[in-house]
């Protein structure tokens, strides 16, 4: 995603589905490290609570196949192109449910991830397929079909498996090289180099001291 968007600093997002608030969580390195503004969304009141204490963005307690986003979207003063939203609840039915709250008349995203976690079910092709139909039709071209990973699940047989779909807006197709983009473990974000993570964890510590002393 952030190379799609040439390494952007100080873009939105909109996050459905934050889970932890920094192992295997997308936002974690665009706000701690390219200084992005965003919202989470989050079903998990324990999620939230944590959260709220590593983040500085905020991450909003509620069902995400329900909320208003529209509204939280002009409450927070989200310019009208937004850099990327994620959907990532469980189930993936779910998901669907909350891609449909989005309002795409109203707000246009550079990047979009949707996660059918299409290796869970082959029921989830209806997902997939009703998602896909969705972006289609608002002007989103999928440049990633079917992300894979090898899934932390007893039956899984070691064979990689899809569970996710990436899309941009056709704005911005001109401008992205289609060849650079691998189909790689998703596992490979975790190769942080250390001087990136000394910089988060000096930003989170300063948090933590403001904090204590405010």
């Amino acid at each position: 995603m952030l190379s799609i968007l040439g390494g952007k600093k100080n873009g939105f997002y909109l996050e459905i589905g934050s889970a932890g608030p920094e192992i295997a969580n997308n936002t974690f390195l665009l706000e701690n490290y390219y200084d992005w503004d965003g919202i989470s969304i989050e079903f998990n009141p324990d999620l939230v609570n944590e959260f709220s204490k590593s983040r500085s963005n905020s991450c909003i307690l509620a069902d995400a196949t329900k909320f208003d986003y529209l509204a939280c979207l002009k409450k927070n003063n989200f310019p009208e192109v937004i850099d990327f939203l994620q959907l990532d609840i469980d189930p993936a039915a779910n998901t669907l449910l909350a891609l449909k709250q989005i309002p795409f008349d109203k707000y246009r995203f550079s990047v979009v991830t949707f996660e059918h976690d299409l290796y869970r079910s082959a029921e989830n092709i209806a997902v997939k397929s009703e998602a896909a139909s969705i972006l289609l039709k608002h002007g989103y071209i999928r440049v990633v079909d079917n992300l894979q990973t090898i899934p932390n699940v007893p039956e899984n047989d070691g064979n990689w498996a899809p569970f996710e779909d990436w899309w941009i807006h056709k704005d911005i197709s001109e401008s992205y090289i289609f060849d650079i983009f691998e189909n790689v473990p998703w596992a490979s974000i975790f190769n942080i180099p250390v001087s990136l993570k000394t910089k988060i964890f000096v930003k989170q510590f300063k948090r933590k001291l403001s904090i204590i002393f405010n």
